[in-house]
């Protein structure tokens, strides 16, 4: 356990990157110009990801013995969403 505490933190701190990156890659594809709205910045894409995950975040507890296991998951959730939504996202500006 101790492990998996020592890998989860820069890894935590590389997805909130990454989802920092992806809010304002969306925002500047589809807020800035249909909105007028200013770009942001990855900072501030990633303090949008604090605040959204703070209101909806939900614990659920893993079952004895899965831990890590559950912890893995949730990195490759944690990567693969904000990956998903770019996608759709780009998709979006191809047919907009």
């Amino acid at each position: 356990m101790p492990l998996l505490l020592i890998l989860s933190v820069p890894l935590n701190l590389l997805l909130y990157l990454w989802e920092g990156w992806v809010i304002a890659k969306l925002w500047a594809w589809f807020l800035v110009p249909n909105f007028g709205l200013p770009q942001i910045w990855i900072t501030t894409g990633v303090a949008v990801s604090l605040v959204i995950g703070l209101g909806s975040h939900q614990h659920t507890p893993s079952e004895d013995g899965k831990e890590l296991q559950d912890a893995i998951l949730g990195m490759v959730g944690s990567a693969l969403r904000p990956a998903a939504a770019l996608l759709v996202g780009w998709l979006l500006t191809l047919v907009s």
